[in-house]
């Protein structure tokens, strides 16, 4: 019913002068070595962390996003986002200019005082991921003493009110206790909690397929979200299709994109889960790209065939270690 809610929304909209969120992993170093990570970030096998981008291009392109793109939205990821040496003043540069901006981070490095400076920067939601109680997030963390060090975390971003969404992956470990983990993360302060599925890329694939629920156990999972969300209906508990956007250019047979993606290369992408690049921000600035093809994007009939392969999160396991190129231009 939301997806469709959202196609009619948007269906009668036929051009946009700007991307509606812009996803920028800002740095895939880490602290943490997930077994969910879909982009493998702190593996120094799949990055040369040396090529990520350097701090004044970073704030350039903080600049060219917040005076002539101006989304609605960015949303800073990883990687851990605190890991950037620059993330206060991206977060001052984006918000000064009208912008919303998110960020998702594990919370580990997020000191009190650094939320402070967060919020006068001007940070509007923090994310902060807890994938079960107690050993059920070391365990997908692949480190012991997490759950309790995050928690505290949590317990200081609503200390300080600042909007924050805490993201469930709902696993077979965790699943099943989904109707202990509400009532205690809302008594943590917390008014939304996230579920996004285990996707079977990055490491979700490499380390933590054991983990991922059946088609039995999906569906069952979400009874027990709306059960919870009836019990709990000052809370917003969410289920976070990831393959929504790449669903809707398909429906509505929408020639623009709504999401643009950035890499902490600097490589324009079409989306998070689609290795599909668009441009390079090192060798062209990101007005041109939007305007020189990448507002049009959608036209492209290699990306719409690539479309065309994906019915649901599993078949994102078929872009496994592949790579496509695109040219900011059209080809219809």
């Amino acid at each position: 019913m939301e997806l469709l809610t959202q196609y009619h929304r948007i269906k009668n909209l036929s051009t946009t002068t700007r991307p509606q969120m812009i996803a920028w992993d800002i740095t895939n170093k880490c602290n943490l070595s997930c077994l969910h990570c879909l982009n493998s970030s702190g593996d120094a096998n799949v990055y040369d962390f040396s090529k990520e981008l350097p701090g004044d291009t970073v704030l350039e392109i903080a600049h060219q996003i917040a005076n002539h793109l101006k989304p609605e939205q960015c949303c800073l990821c990883g990687g851990e986002p605190l890991l950037n040496t620059n993330i206060f003043d991206i977060v001052t540069i984006l918000s000064q200019s009208g912008i919303i901006v998110n960020m998702v981070t594990n919370g580990l490095l997020l000191t009190n005082d650094k939320i402070i400076k967060l919020k006068d920067a001007g940070i509007y939601n923090i994310q902060v991921s807890i994938d079960g109680l107690g050993y059920q997030h070391d365990l997908f963390r692949n480190q012991k003493g997490v759950f309790d060090k995050t928690v505290k975390v949590v317990k200081n971003i609503v200390k300080n009110n600042v909007l924050v969404a805490v993201a469930f992956c709902p696993n077979k470990l965790n699943y099943l206790t989904f109707p202990n983990y509400v009532p205690y993360i809302r008594s943590l302060g917390c008014k939304t909690i996230r579920c996004m599925p285990f996707l079977p890329i990055g490491r979700g694939k490499s380390e933590g397929s054991d983990l991922y629920l059946s088609s039995k156990e999906f569906f069952e999972f979400v009874q027990i979200i709306r059960n919870e969300q009836a019990k709990y209906p000052e809370l917003f508990i969410e289920w976070g299709d990831p393959l929504e956007h790449l669903f809707l250019i398909l429906l509505t047979k929408r020639k623009y994109p709504t999401i643009m993606g950035i890499s902490s290369r600097g490589e324009l992408t079409v989306s998070p889960y689609l290795p599909v690049i668009a441009g390079d921000l090192l060798q062209n600035n990101l007005r041109d790209l939007w305007r020189n093809g990448y507002n049009r994007i959608w036209q492209n009939s290699q990306l719409l065939n690539i479309l065309k392969e994906i019915d649901n999160i599993y078949d994102l396991e078929k872009f496994v270690g592949k790579s496509y190129t695109l040219k900011c231009g059209v080809s219809l």
